[in-house]
């Protein structure tokens, strides 16, 4: 039971009950680690979401160290590479994203093109390349899909391929796969 009457105002009083149920729910669901890692993920992305990327790094760190790896959500890695991203360690992040993607059964849409979005933004071309090539052609239907084929088309560029980029911009404005892209 929470004691209301020790908090000096509204954010202490919110404050003290959100850590009453998050060590509550801890305790509880601590003899089911894969419920308490959805917790704890929950817990990261809302803590991620509200500015608090040190806070979120602490609960995914915790899922991403205990978890099974084929139990664990593709968010986490997601997430974790979003706040290492924003720690200016992109080569934690490009780790993270790709020992999911080599540990798992199959290789997750999101954790690839967060992947490629990283080796772009680190300017490594080649295996942003390789990567996003793989996505075009493995995720067609995907709603990242015109963003991915414009940074495919990019990356090539960059590694001086300019007949290829060309073929690329010119295969997805035929196609019409380009998105919002093409209307800019």
């Amino acid at each position: 039971e929470i004691d209301y009457r020790n908090t000096a105002g509204v954010k202490d009083w919110e404050a003290a009950i959100q850590s009453e149920i998050f060590d509550a729910a801890q305790v509880r669901l601590s003899g089911f680690p894969v419920m308490l890692n959805k917790f704890l993920l929950r817990v990261g992305i809302d803590s991620f979401e509200n500015g608090y990327p040190e806070l979120a790094a602490s609960y995914l760190w915790r899922i991403w160290r205990t978890g099974n790896i084929n139990e664990i959500s593709s968010l986490v890695p997601v997430y974790l590479a979003k706040i290492l991203v924003l720690e200016n360690d992109r080569k934690g992040a490009i780790e993270i994203l790709s020992a999911y993607n080599n540990q798992t059964a199959s290789v997750n849409e999101l954790v690839l093109y967060t992947l490629s979005n990283v080796l772009v933004e680190e300017g490594n071309w080649i295996d942003a390349e390789v990567n996003l090539k793989a996505f075009i052609f493995t995720f067609p239907d995907s709603s990242y899909y015109s963003s991915a084929a414009w940074m495919y088309a990019y990356t090539l560029y960059r590694s001086e391929y300019y007949n290829e980029s060309k073929s690329v911009i010119d295969t997805v404005l035929a196609d019409g796969t380009g998105g919002s892209y093409t209307t800019d």
